[in-house]
This record gives C-alpha cells, structure tokens and sequence, in this order.
C-alpha cells in the first residue's frame, strides 16, 4: 500500500513539477514588496465577511467580471447563500473589483489573465483555465483516494501552506495524506 502512495506521489509531483516550475517564480512572494505572487488579502470586511466561511480568496484570482457576479448572486452561491447587509455587500464588491486580476499589478494576476476570454469569464477560481489545469490530476487523485487531509479544492491553505499571503509558490506546496 505504501508503494503505491509512493508511486502515485511520484507522478503527481512529476506533472506538477513540469508544468508548476515554468511560471512558478511568478506565483511566489520573494518579499512582503514583491509584485510577485498575488495580493494578499488584508481587508478587514472581507476576511469578516467571507473569511469566517471559507478561504479568503485574493482578490486577483479572478477578474472583476467574475467577482461582479459572484457577489450579485448573494442567494447561489455554490449552494449556500450569502448573509451580508447591503453595506457590507457594498464594501466586499469594492474592494474584490478593485484588487481583481485584470486590474492588480501582481505577475501572478496578469499570467492568470493571459488565458481568460474577457466575453467569458470564469464563474468560480477553479473555472480559471490555469488554476483548473494545475489541479486537474489532485483533483483526480483526492476523488480517488480518501488519504488525503485536503477534501476540496476550495481550502487553498491546505495544500499552499502561504496562500494567505499571497504566495502559490510551488515550494510552499504542502499535499498531506491522513495518518502521515
């Protein structure tokens, strides 16, 4: 059995490896300044707000149009509804369109951005084209096998242990299995 986990790690880590370490620099915070990486998110309302419920999502993992709609939609969103008062609504709008990711400085941001059609934009961050094809073979891995700690790709932390500050970074990934 161990064989096997050590063999399916192997070929995880080859495919991230390859595909992870071309832009990889550009997902990485080398320094709290960095342009690198993404913005992380330091908004009061929104870690109140949305943070008390799921990760934090920075803000320029998705463009302005995505964040738009996810927040006009307070009644689906991905199967719960969100309880925010008009202000707080307003405020977390805000501050998601002005840090998205065809507007943010990041490199991170602007590399997400390369692959997005403007006319149609991704209804969730696993719907950005990047970001669903790094993850497609964990995401394959975690439905197959239960010994993973990380259930879902929505807990971004899980796995990226820096996430909240912004850095994707391959050398901060951290895939844990149960029992290890």
């Amino acid at each position: 059995m161990m064989r096997l986990h050590i063999r399916r790690w192997a070929c995880l880590s080859m495919f991230l490896g390859c595909h992870a370490l071309a832009a990889d620099d550009f997902f990485e915070k080398t320094s709290p300044d960095s342009l690198n990486g993404f913005l992380a998110v330091t908004d009061k309302t929104y870690l109140k707000e949305c943070g008390s419920c799921h990760f934090a999502y920075s803000p320029g993992l998705l463009p302005a149009a995505s964040w738009a709609r996810i927040m006009s939609r307070p009644d689906k969103h991905f199967g719960e509804t969100m309880k925010l008062d008009a202000a707080a609504n307003e405020a977390v709008s805000r501050y998601l369109g002005d840090n998205a990711a065809d507007k943010s400085p990041f490199v991170g941001s602007q590399i997400l951005m390369e692959r997005i059609d403007p006319k149609a934009p991704p209804a969730s961050v696993m719907g950005v084209p990047r970001l669903r094809d790094k993850h497609m073979v964990i995401r394959g891995v975690i439905a197959r096998d239960n010994s993973f700690k990380v259930r879902a790709l929505s807990n971004c932390d899980g796995c990226h242990q820096a996430a909240a500050k912004g850095d994707f970074g391959f050398p901060q990934l951290k895939i844990y299995m149960k029992g290890l």
